[in-house]
Order: structure tokens, then sequence, then C-alpha cells
């Protein structure tokens, strides 16, 4: 009986890892799609930010960390007046609840725009979204909400 356990254990560590970097792998696919749109938009600079990482051996396994939260995913410039772009990309197929933001993105994106940048939150279901973060905030987007087709309609961003 134990054994059938600690098989179970095994097999379930090994299904988390494998969902871990499945879900790695299509991240960085969306974030290149939201980088090529960005670059097809007219913005200058697009970069992806750098997360810091750093590794330790903790019971004969090898563990990566995440050094420090970083500002967002992609940063950018708008030629036309100077302003600084911060994006977050967020790829959920069903729908975004706020609780998928974790509080030091909420706190970015917020700060981006009260510096006067131009703040978008990248969002993925079945086709790419660019919305204005400033205007989805005014459009109702807060905790313990979820983001509905009116609101990406409110705050689709659009590149003048």
């Amino acid at each position: 009986m134990n054994d059938y356990t600690e098989r179970d254990a095994a097999v379930a560590r090994v299904l988390k890892r494998i969902r871990g970097r499945k879900a790695k792998t299509v991240g960085a696919q969306f974030e290149g799609a939201v980088r090529l749109r960005l670059i097809g938009m007219g913005f200058d600079q697009v970069e992806q930010i750098a997360t810091p990482m750093f590794s330790r051996m903790i019971n004969g396994q090898r563990r990566h960390f995440h050094a420090k939260k970083v500002s967002g995913d992609i940063k950018a410039i708008d030629p036309r007046t100077g302003r600084q772009v911060h994006v977050e990309c967020k790829n959920y197929p069903d729908g975004l609840p706020f609780s998928a933001l974790k509080k030091h993105q909420v706190t970015n994106l917020d700060r981006c725009v009260s510096n006067r940048g131009i703040a978008i939150l990248a969002w993925g279901s079945t086709e790419l979204h660019l919305l204005d973060w400033e205007r989805l905030r005014a459009a109702g987007f807060k905790p313990r909400t979820t983001l509905s087709p009116a609101m990406v309609a409110a705050a689709i961003y659009r590149y003048r």
C-alpha cells in the first residue's frame, strides 16, 4: 500500500513539473506575440524585461528562484510622445480575473499611469487584446471582478 502512495506522489510531482514547463513555454510564446504586435503598432525599443534568478541545491536537487520582482513583462517607448510603455502579459483563455494579477503588478501598472506613462495589460484569450490599464480601471476592473467583453470593448488600446 505504501509503495502505491509513494508512486502516486512521484507521478504527481512529475506531472506538476510538466505542467509548469508547458505553462512557461506558452507564456514565452504569448509574450513573443505581444512584442511583435507592439513593434507592428509602431512602438520603439520593445524589450522583454529579464527576471533575475538564482539557484540552490535543496535535498540534492537544484531549485531555481526569482531574485526579485520585476516591474513588468515588456517595456517600450512611444516614439510620438516619448512616453514609457509598460506591458503586463496574462494568458487566460476563459476570462481574466483580477486576482490573476499579483499585488506588485497592479502597483507597477498604476505607478506607470501616475507617472504619465502608458500602461497596457496584454490579455490572451481566443485572440490577443492590448488593454489600456487606465481605461480598464475606469471601466470597473478591480478586485473580485473578471474581465468581461464589455470591459474589453471599452479598454482596447488604440495607438494613434
